[in-house]
């Protein structure tokens, strides 16, 4: 049996690789805080089981009920493949250090960011250990991790450990028996509410207001289905895993050329 495990799936880009996944896993999971409507209909149509497990991943008791939960529905000796996407992540707070009130919302982008994304890796790390199977696991990072943005330094900061952590995790991996493959990828501009909030903000919250704004006039932003259908593409190849640190821009260029 083939699994794909996807958080934030409500949504945008989360919900676009949901319902590409329905055509290609006998079980795709999805958690987020509320359920998509777009792919509760979809699965109408489709042969792939869906599961939806409610769950507020910025709450540790929530997320470890949920682990748990997961696991005790998902029967080990039939898996063939098992794919993790961790999608859920916050852009919040925005705006320039040391601005009054960001303790709490930096606390809260830190626990969703990082520390729900890293929990989910290691159950599945710990569960499928001596499991001789497809084993992949895709982080979604941003360039935010890779280069630094005025008024986005704590989201910065998230990413970076998500691309650390992936890349010391992929290491390990490649001393095991069973060896499992870690990707931490960069999804590239993508037209999300992400994006929308972006758009909102005050010039003086965000120097680079004016370029986000231009990418959108200029068409330049993709579609979350378009970047759903490169995503999955790169997740079942051969590609996936060479390097723990991707950007699917670099993956389009490869498809394309």
């Amino acid at each position: 049996m083939k699994h794909l495990i996807i958080t934030g799936a409500s949504k945008g880009l989360g919900e676009a690789v949901a319902i590409k996944g329905l055509a290609l896993y006998d079980h795709v999971w999805c958690v987020s805080r509320t359920e998509s409507a777009i792919i509760k209909e979809y699965t109408s149509a489709q042969s792939a089981s869906y599961h939806f497990l409610p769950t507020d991943l910025s709450k540790a008791q929530d997320v470890d009920h949920c682990l748990a939960h997961l696991w005790a529905e998902i029967a080990l000796s039939s898996i063939t493949s098992i794919h993790l996407i961790n999608n859920a992540a916050t852009l919040s707070p925005m705006g320039l250090a040391g601005h009054v009130g960001r303790l709490s919302a930096m606390r809260a982008a830190f626990s969703l960011n990082v520390e729900t994304l890293i929990a989910f890796c290691e159950w599945f790390l710990e569960k499928t250990t001596s499991l001789a199977a497809d084993k992949r696991i895709l982080n979604i990072s941003s360039g935010a991790g890779r280069k630094a943005y005025p008024a986005w330094s704590v989201y910065c900061a998230t990413k970076a450990a998500v691309d650390r952590y992936s890349t010391c995790v992929s290491v390990e991996q490649g001393e095991h028996n069973f060896p499992g493959k870690i990707v931490s990828l960069a999804p590239g501009v993508i037209e999300t509410d992400m994006q929308a909030t972006i758009r909102a903000q005050e010039k003086e919250n965000f120097p680079l207001l004016d370029r986000f704004i231009q990418l959108k006039e200029e068409g330049k932003l993709w579609a979350p289905s378009y970047a759903a259908e490169l995503l999955v593409g790169f997740l079942h190849s051969r590609a996936f895993g060479q390097d723990p640190l991707f950007d699917l821009r670099d993956w389009a260029a490869q498809v394309s050329s």
